[in-house]
């Protein structure tokens, strides 16, 4: 099969970027992938056999994504036309047909769980103060995160390109730091990236080539504007990143410009989503994007079942059709010349349709399991429901894996960026405790009562109530502690276990806990060295 005949058959919407003076990051609304057109004579627009093997996979994500709206223009692909189904009534059933999104519901429920902790960064103070504004649009890398994360779950990987702006003519760091020039970060889904080449270095992968498709939007006139493909191409040219812009020339994709980074590599990162690093693997929710499309078509069904059943039948017997038509109304009456005619309301019993509803919610129930399970993976054995608190290692997770390569891919981004900057590259740590702890009241109750017994130390207890997240993770215990030594109140002293000191605050007959005390004999207390009654 050629590539237009594949291309043909499977239109892929997608949001592309567009890339002004490789500056500015601007997205289009609506850029399709196919049909792609002949191949030009550079050949450079062609995709790759692994982008080809993806689109497939793709093309269900993608409607799915796109909504009822886009799930409707898919006409016959998603909602079969029924034998002996007029074109005027299929229309009629497809407009009322509504896509649930239960697709995107959760994967948005995923990512959040997985990224509701802020990705944790080491690095040098010009790399984490560029962080605020990781790419040049305002996003800091916790909101950068759940956009690469999400793609990457829906496309099965995504891409991270660490870029530069162009400095044509700027010579020295100061005039850099004028200009505001500084790398930021750029994300291309796993649509825009039609080709890849690479070479194993040790355990990374150094990208001899890569091609990326856009689409731009340019001032056509006073006040209009068009929208332009074009196609980036970066590979190695003796020992430098080389880049080249081709864009669409009476038909024929040309060179229009090309210049070089500062870096001896291509700074670009994949984030998978599968252990082996593969990019050609569905993605990791595509069984339940099949599953949502077939909960739209279940629904579809009784939804147009529901509206012919629910508007009743006038059926006559004994009329004549040759008397005229019938009309019915609350001002109206029906008079048979037949006495032996007669007039029924037909009404579908509404059982009929339990079956319809019961195979609905099935699937719902399906889509809920099978989002859990990403998570936490598939338990072996029956499990209580006090037993599903998630204890099992997160290890072979599928969000565990993507978590797991979100980080890898964040740590070589910030070596890349750091090798813009002349600097040490920095670290950071994507949490992977996709379990909510959050401690209830009666356990944050008990361990306070704990520590002003002296069985556990505040420290103790301050640790303990920030894992179980009553503190937030940027509460500093250590600088806590000191305050409270510090405080000249009573009641903020910090009681060593031995300190037998007694607030004069508490009320007679209580501890420092609140509980009654016995009343000791003078003698007893001489005895036992208790001078503080």
């Amino acid at each position: 099969m050629s590539i237009g005949t594949l291309a043909a058959r499977i239109i892929l919407p997608a949001v592309t970027y567009s890339y002004s003076d490789r500056f500015k990051k601007t997205p289009q609304p609506d850029a399709k992938l196919g049909p792609m057109p002949e191949s030009s004579k550079s050949g450079v627009e062609v995709p790759s056999a692994a982008y080809e093997q993806m689109l497939a996979y793709w093309s269900v994500i993608s409607a799915v994504r796109g909504g009822t709206s886009e799930i409707r223009d898919r006409g016959e692909a998603f909602l079969p036309l029924e034998p002996f189904e007029k074109d005027t009534a299929y229309l009629r059933r497809r407009n009322r047909s509504c896509l649930t999104p239960w697709y995107a519901r959760l994967v948005r429920g995923l990512v959040g769980m997985v990224l509701r902790k802020p990705v944790k960064v080491e690095a040098r103070a010009k790399t984490t103060e560029h962080l605020d504004n990781v790419n040049l649009l305002g996003d800091d890398l916790n909101t950068f995160a759940h956009e690469v994360f999400e793609a990457a779950i829906d496309h099965g990987y995504t891409g991270i390109f660490v870029d530069y702006p162009r400095s044509d003519g700027i010579q020295l760091l100061s005039e850099q730091i004028a200009a505001g020039l500084r790398p930021y970060w750029v994300h291309y889904t796993a649509p825009e990236i039609i080709g890849w080449r690479y070479e194993i270095q040790g355990n990374l992968r150094r990208f001899t080539q890569l091609r990326i498709r856009e689409v731009v939007t340019e001032e056509d006139g006073e006040f209009s504007d068009r929208q332009v493909e074009r196609i980036k191409v970066y590979d190695l040219l003796e020992g430098r990143c080389r880049w080249r812009l081709f864009g669409k020339v009476k038909d024929e994709f040309e060179q229009i410009d090309d210049g070089f980074l500062s870096l001896p590599y291509i700074p670009f990162v994949f984030i998978y989503t599968n252990k082996k690093k593969e990019v050609v693997v569905q993605p990791p929710m595509l069984e339940i994007a099949h599953l949502n499309i077939k909960h739209y078509q279940l629904s579809s069904d009784l939804d147009h079942s529901l509206h012919l059943a629910a508007q009743p039948k006038l059926v006559l017997y004994g009329y004549d059709p040759g008397e005229g038509d019938v009309v019915v109304g609350a001002d109206e009456a029906l008079v048979f010349e037949n006495k032996e005619g007669r007039a029924e309301w037909l009404v579908c019993s509404v059982e009929s349709f339990n079956a319809q509803q019961s195979r609905i919610d099935t699937i719902e129930g399906q889509m809920s399991a099978l989002g859990l399970a990403t998570i936490v993976g598939q338990k072996n054995v029956g499990e209580s429901a006090e037993a599903k608190k998630l204890d099992r290692s997160q290890g072979d997770s599928i969000m565990a894996v993507i978590a797991q390569g979100l980080q890898d891919g964040f740590d070589l981004c910030l070596e890349y960026h750091a090798a813009y900057l002349g600097e040490e590259p920095g670290t950071c740590q994507v949490n992977r405790d996709f379990n909510l702890n959050a401690l209830m009241a009666q356990d944050i109750t008990a361990y306070s009562q704990l520590q002003q017994m002296g069985q556990i130390s505040l420290e103790t207890l301050l640790e303990l109530l920030k894992k179980g997240e009553v503190l937030p993770d940027e509460f500093d215990i250590e600088a806590e502690i000191k305050k409270l030594e510090a405080s000249d109140r009573p009641q903020d002293r910090v009681l060593n276990p031995d300190d037998t000191e007694v607030p004069t605050d508490q009320p007679n007959g209580t501890d420092p806990a609140g509980n009654q005390r016995t009343e000791q004999d003078p003698g007893e207390g001489a005895a036992s060295g208790d001078d503080n009654r």
